[in-house]
């Protein structure tokens, strides 16, 4: 497997992703699996390539819930605005389209412009793809974690691993569009990254107005797991945050 995207500063050279996957479970109440991502060169011997585009990138992250699989940069291109912000090169016809399409999304009186091109990207100049798949049966070892939390769930984890983070805002922010961005904004900076969610992430994923996608990056994976083991009252910390 030839990963282009290493993060190992301040963290083990692997994590127990089963154990992992149960402690945010059990003492966060996660009970959508996590999806581990990493950016592959090609799809590892034995992974099943990706035979379809979906609709989105986030579609992709609620693919890897059921099996891991290893989707094409091409794969990636139905929605153009993910592709761009998953790293992979697009036309200067398939830009000025992103471009149009970002534009339509932040149509509004009320909330400013985001600007495609100052957005952060994933950092993985050359992929060919990105092996998907489940956490605890991910073969190998992802990039980065994506979880669907509450933003009190999230608020626990943010007190295990530091504090949430946008590039170029340290002291963190979170805006909606798009959802995908969430994914380059953790691996880019190595902090746990959280987004409230766009209208195309609440099309395609389906998932319920409450839950948001979290981005774990790899610096942080063994941080979490001996936060999340030493946590004996996490429910009780999430309902606190309810509460306030």
């Amino acid at each position: 497997m030839t990963v282009l995207h290493t993060t190992s500063r301040g963290s083990k050279t692997r994590v127990d992703k089963l154990k992992l996957t149960e402690l945010l479970a059990e003492r966060l109440l996660i009970n959508i699996p996590p999806v581990g991502l990493a950016w592959l060169a090609a799809a590892p011997d034995g992974v099943r390539v990706l035979g379809k585009t979906p609709p989105s990138f986030c579609a992709l992250w609620r693919l890897g819930e059921r099996s891991a699989f290893f989707a094409p940069a091409g794969r990636h291109k139905e929605c153009l605005i993910g592709a761009h912000m998953a790293g992979f090169p697009l036309s200067a016809g398939e830009m000025d389209e992103a471009h149009a399409m970002m534009s339509e999304m932040c149509r509004s009186d009320r909330v400013p412009p985001d600007n495609l091109a100052t957005l952060t990207q994933v950092p993985q100049p050359g992929a060919g793809g990105v092996l998907y798949g489940p956490l605890w049966d991910y073969p190998g070892q992802p990039d980065l974690i994506v979880l669907w939390a509450t933003l009190a769930q999230a608020a626990v984890l943010q007190e295990l691993v530091g504090p949430l983070t946008w590039p170029g805002n340290p002291g963190g922010a979170v805006f909606g569009r798009p959802a995908c961005g969430v994914v380059g904004a953790a691996l880019s900076v190595g902090r746990l990254a959280l987004h409230e969610g766009c209208v195309g992430m609440r099309l395609y994923t389906n998932l319920p107005p409450e839950l948001c996608p979290l981005a774990l990056p790899k610096p942080l994976f063994d941080v979490a797991e001996a936060g999340l083991t030493a946590l004996s009252d996490g429910p009780a910390r999430i309902e606190g945050y309810l509460a306030k």
